[in-house]
């Protein structure tokens, strides 16, 4: 059951502290791809993969979504796995109007149908 949507703000980092530090080069792409792109960031969500703007995680674990009390938006966090670099995520979906909780509903299916 894919679902896509699409992000205003996108954080990534290395998570958990033990694991190898992130080479130069993977640093450049996660920033320049996702992280401080200033447009917004297609989120697509299929099987056990999240992809953001092209760069994919797998292997994800403690996924979940909320809606925080008083803002017009949808939060999802993670960690995964994505080109052997280990990362904890937090994807914003700050889209105004009702199309948050648009995006939190198929956030929540996708995280139902996987077992998230």
């Amino acid at each position: 059951m894919p679902y896509e949507f699409d992000a205003t703000k996108v954080f990534a980092h290395r998570w958990p502290h033990d694991t190898p530090q992130w080479s130069g080069d993977f640093q450049e792409t996660v920033d320049a791809k996702i992280s401080t792109s200033s447009t917004l960031r297609k989120v697509e969500l299929s099987d056990r993969r999240v992809t953001i703007n092209g760069c994919g995680f797998e292997a994800l674990k403690n996924v979940g979504a909320s809606v925080p009390f008083f803002k017009k938006e949808c939060r999802m966090m993670f960690e995964g796995v994505c080109m052997g670099n280990y990362a904890h995520v937090h994807v914003y979906a700050a889209l105004g109007a009702d199309r948050y909780l648009k995006a939190f509903a198929g956030i929540a299916d996708w995280m139902r149908a996987h077992g998230y």
